[in-house]
C-alpha cells in the first residue's frame, strides 16, 4: 500500500510516538531484543467517518512486546512473515505467520511480535453487532472474541482475510479514481464489516462438532512433516500415512482448522519460508530461493508470492537490502 504510507522510522522512540499518536489503544511498545530498529506503515481508511473501519500495513524489525487495550475496536491480525502471540491473564496464544488471520479479544492484553510484515483491520464493535442481529446472532460480541482469539479455524476467517488481501491488490493496482471514490470505500467496508459479522455468527452458534485445535497431536505431526519436506515434494498420501489419518480425514481436518486446503497450507508455508530467505539477503538469487522453497517455476512462484504478500520477491529483497544498508 505504498500510496497510503503514513510513516517510517529508523528509531523506536519515534515509531513509539507516532504509534501512540495514532492508535490510541497502545499503552506500551518495547523491543524484543537490542540493535538497530526500522519500521514502515500504511493506512487505508475506509471513510472519514468514526466508525469506518481501516486497514494498516506494518513492517517492523527488530520484535516488539506492545501492552494492548482493544476495548474500543475489534482488532482482526494477519501476521506474513511475523509471528505473533496474545496473552491475556495466564492465557496465551500463537498466530504462527503465513498469512493466517487471527482475532484479537475485546480487553487488555500483551502482544508479541518478532520482526516482519503484518497486516491490522479494525473494524467498530456496535457496527458488527448490528450486522451480527442481520444473521439473527444475539451473543455478546465480547464473549465469541474471548472464547475464540487468534483461533485460525474459525468458519469463514480465511475467506475474510483472502477478501482483505484482495483489497490491497485494488489499492495497488486498481486506478486511483476508484479506488478515492467515496462509494468504492464504503462498499468495501460495508463487505468487510458483514464477512466478519457472519463468521462471529457461526462461531457463536456451534454445530456440535467436536472443537479440533492447532495443537491437536495430529495437526502437530502434520505440520511437523509438511515443514521437513516443504523444500520437495510433499507426498500427501505419506503424509497421512505419517499422521496415522486416511488423506480424507486430514484434508477435513486442516479445511476446519485453518480454512483452507492442504495443498492450500503447503503453499502458504513456502512461501513464507522464501520470504524470510528474501529477507536474509543472501546471495542467492530469486529463482536459486524459489527453488529451494518448492517452487519450480518461476513465474508461478513471482505470481503466488505477489498474491500472498502484495509485492514481488525482489521488492522484498531490495527493501530488506536497503534496511541492512542503513542499519550498516
Amino acid at each position: 500500500m505504498n500510496r497510503f504510507s503514513l510513516f517510517s522510522a529508523e528509531d523506536i522512540g519515534k515509531h513509539r510516538a507516532l504509534v501512540r499518536e495514532r492508535f490510541p489503544g497502545c499503552l506500551s511498545l518495547e523491543p524484543m531484543e537490542d540493535g538497530p530498529f526500522r519500521s514502515d506503515v500504511a493506512a487505508f481508511p475506509f471513510a472519514g467517518e468514526p466508525d469506518s473501519s481501516w486497514l494498516a500495513s506494518v513492517f517492523h524489525t527488530p520484535g516488539l512486546t506492545v501492552d494492548f487495550d482493544s476495548r474500543a475496536a475489534v482488532w482482526l491480525m494477519v501476521p506474513f512473515s511475523a509471528r505473533m502471540s496474545v496473552a491475556v491473564g495466564r492465557r496465551r496464544r500463537e498466530i504462527r505467520g503465513g498469512g493466517i488471520g487471527g482475532l484479537l479479544p475485546v480487553e487488555e492484553q500483551r502482544i508479541r511480535r518478532t520482526g516482519g510484515h503484518h497486516l491490522m483491520l479494525r473494524f467498530d464493535p456496535s457496527r458488527l453487532t448490528t450486522a451480527m442481529a442481520a444473521f439473527e446472532c444475539d451473543t455478546a460480541l465480547a464473549s465469541i472474541l474471548d472464547e475464540h482469539f487468534c483461533e485460525p479455524h474459525l468458519a469463514g476467517l480465511q475467506d475474510l482475510v483472502d477478501e482483505v488481501r484482495h483489497l490491497i491488490r485494488s489499492l495497488d493496482r486498481g486506478p486511483d479514481e476508484i479506488v478515492d471514490l467515496a462509494l468504492f470505500r464504503a462498499a468495501s467496508d460495508q463487505l468487510l464489516v458483514l464477512r466478519l459479522a457472519n463468521v462471529l455468527a457461526v462461531a457463536a452458534a456451534p454445530d456440535g462438532r467436536p472443537a479440533i485445535h492447532r495443537h491437536d497431536p495430529a495437526l502437530r505431526r502434520a505440520d511437523e512433516y509438511i515443514r521437513a519436506h516443504a523444500d520437495d515434494n510433499v507426498d500427501l498420501i505419506r503424509l497421512a500415512q505419517h499422521v496415522g489419518l486416511s488423506l480424507r480425514s486430514l484434508q477435513v481436518m486442516f479445511r476446519r482448522t485453518f480454512d483452507c486446503t492442504l495443498v492450500q497450507y503447503i503453499r502458504r508455508h513456502r512461501l513464507a519460508m522464501a520470504r524470510r530467505r528474501l529477507e536474509a539477503a543472501s546471495d542467492a538469487t530469486i529463482a536459486e530461493i524459489a527453488r529451494s522453497s518448492g517452487f519450480a517455476h518461476l513465474g508461478r512462484f513471482t505470481a503466488a508470492y505477489r498474491a500472498e504478500f502484495g509485492e514481488l520477491p525482489r521488492q522484498t529483497r531490495q527493501r530488506s537490502r536497503r534496511t541492512l544498508s542503513t542499519d550498516g
